[in-house]
C-alpha cells in the first residue's frame, strides 16, 4: 500500500480510520448535480469519497458534492481514494491506494450521491497520481511500478496503455503525482526519499531521459505530493514530508536550484501538504492529509501567511484528503 510503505520513508500520515459513509441522497439513480465551480478532494477515510466544496466557501460547512457509498466502489481494505482528476468534458477519475492493481473509477459530469461510475480501467498499476491533459488522454504515475502510463480517450475495461515511460533512464521513484500542462511537457513527483521533481518533454514514451530534474538540498523539496505550473510558468510543488514548504520554481529550473518563493510557517496552517491546485486568478488550493482541511491562498502570497480562506471540520467530512482539482 502506497499511503503504509512511503511512511518508512518520509512521510508523517494522518492516523487512519475505518472507512464510514457520507451523506447520500436518498435516491441514488437521480441525483442532483452538484454546483460549480468548486473543488473537489479524494477524501481517503470515513468516508471513502469524492468531496466537492463551493468555490468562495470556507469553514465547517457540508460538501456540495459527496460521491460515495457501495454503488461507487470507492472502498478498499488497503485504503481509500487517493489520487483525483478532471478532464475536460467534466468527468471525475479517482483510484483507491493500493499496492499491487487497482481499477480507475470515471464519473459522469454533475454526478454525486452513491452512484456507480459511467466507466472503469482495470488492471492498473498501484496509483500515485492521476492528470489528464488538453487531449484528453488519462496520465497514471505507478508507485510500485515506479513508471507513468498513459490511455487514449474514452479507454475503458481492460485497456493497455497507449504508451508508458519507464525504466532506470527516467530516474522514476516512487512517484506520488503527475501534471501536464498546456504544452503537453509532463512533470513527476518523485515522492520517496529522493525528494525529487522530474519533467518529461512532451509525448515522452519508454526508457526516457527528463528534460528537467530538480533535486537536493537546496530545493526544500520534502516528500513532494502535488504539482502544479502557474500562467508565468513557475512550478508550484506541494510537500508532503512535513518539513517542506509550498515551493515556487523558476520556469526551466533543473538541479539543485533554490525555490524563487515559499509559503511556509505556523501561520499557514499546513501539516502535510497532500496536492495542489490553481484556479483563474492564481489563487492556490491546498490538501493537507494531516490537518484534514483544504486551504486557498491568495495568488500573490509568500512567506508565514495565513491562507485567505480554511475549509476544515466535522462537517465537511474531510478526512486524509488528497488532489485537489477545480471544477469550472
Amino acid at each position: 500500500m502506497k499511503y503504509v510503505l512511503l511512511a518508512l520513508l518520509a512521510f508523517v500520515p494522518a492516523a487512519c480510520s475505518s472507512g464510514g459513509s457520507g451523506s447520500i441522497p436518498q435516491n441514488p439513480s437521480t441525483p442532483t448535480p452538484a454546483p460549480s465551480p468548486m473543488i473537489v478532494v479524494a477524501n481517503r477515510n470515513g468516508p471513502q469519497a469524492l468531496l466537492g466544496f463551493a468555490i468562495g466557501t470556507q469553514g465547517n460547512l457540508s460538501p456540495v458534492l459527496n460521491i460515495s457509498g457501495s454503488n461507487t466502489g470507492l472502498t478498499s481494505n488497503s485504503g481509500g481514494p487517493i489520487a483525483v482528476a478532471l478532464d475536460s468534458s467534466g468527468r471525475l477519475y479517482t483510484a483507491d491506494d493500493s499496492s499491487s492493481t487497482t481499477t480507475i473509477a470515471v464519473f459522469a459530469p454533475g454526478s454525486t450521491g452513491n452512484v456507480a461510475p459511467s466507466a472503469t480501467i482495470t488492471n492498473v498499476g498501484a496509483v500515485g497520481g492521476l492528470a489528464t491533459d488538453s487531449a484528453g488522454n488519462l496520465y497514471v504515475a505507478s508507485w510500485v511500478q515506479n513508471s507513468v502510463s498513459v490511455y487514449a480517450p474514452g479507454a475503458t475495461g481492460n485497456a493497455a496503455p497507449s504508451r508508458v515511460i519507464s525504466g532506470s533512464n527516467t530516474l522514476l521513484n516512487r512517484p506520488g503525482c503527475v501534471y501536464v500542462d498546456s504544452s503537453g511537457k509532463i512533470y513527476v513527483c518523485n515522492y520517496s526519499s529522493a525528494n525529487q521533481i522530474l519533467v518529461f518533454a512532451a509525448n515522452s514514451s519508454g526508457n526516457v531521459a527528463p528534460v528537467q530534474n530538480l533535486q537536493g538540498a537546496a530545493t526544500l523539496l520534502d516528500g513532494p505530493d502535488g504539482i502544479t505550473v502557474d500562467a508565468a510558468g513557475q512550478m508550484i510543488v506541494a510537500n508532503g514530508g512535513g518539513s517542506g514548504p509550498i515551493s515556487f520554481f523558476a520556469p526551466g529550473a533543473t538541479g539543485n536550484v533554490a525555490p524563487v518563493n515559499t509559503i511556509g510557517g505556523s501561520s499557514t496552517g499546513l501539516q502535510n501538504e497532500s496536492g495542489i491546485t490553481l484556479d483563474a486568478q492564481g489563487n492556490m488550493y491546498v490538501a493537507d492529509a494531516t490537518a484534514n482541511a483544504v486551504f486557498e491562498f491568495a495568488a500573490n502570497a509568500s512567506g508565514n501567511v495565513a491562507p485567505i480562506a480554511t475549509i476544515q471540520g466535522s462537517n465537511t467530512l474531510l478526512n486524509d484528503p488528497f488532489g485537489p482539482v477545480l471544477v469550472p
